[in-house]
């Protein structure tokens, strides 16, 4: 994890040894799409999830300053480990408010304008 540097050290040494194959965002695979659409997600819910986290990703890639786009937040988080989701909006405005804006939070700890506009997009 590229994004944690209070591992450096750590991070070198296992570098050293091993292979390393870098991961993408794939919010636009269509086997994102699938994968949620079999568990109960509507292409509409999934195209929310892409355009949020498509312009949140956006906005960290751009901030060559702090982040970059080695801190840009993957579709791992959007995947259930349960076979239905019964309530989607409950779901994804769960994973928005206890793993995603957090992250922000830390992301932008000194930036409370960025951190203000974010959670104003997540309450849309």
């Amino acid at each position: 994890n590229t994004a944690d540097r209070s591992i450096a050290l750590v991070d070198y040494a296992l570098r050293r040894r091993f292979a390393f194959v870098t991961l993408q965002p794939a919010f636009e695979h269509p086997t994102f799409a699938k994968f949620l659409q079999e568990r109960g997600i509507s292409s509409a819910m999934i195209s929310r999830i892409r355009g949020l986290l498509g312009k949140l990703n956006q906005d960290i890639a751009n901030d060559t300053h702090s982040l970059g786009k080695g801190f840009c937040i993957g579709h791992s988080f959007f995947c259930p480990t349960v076979s239905n989701i019964e309530n989607e909006q409950e779901w994804f405005k769960t994973i928005l408010e206890y793993e995603i804006y957090p992250l922000i939070e830390e992301y932008w700890i000194d930036d409370e304008i960025k951190i203000n506009k974010w959670a104003d997009e997540f309450s849309q």
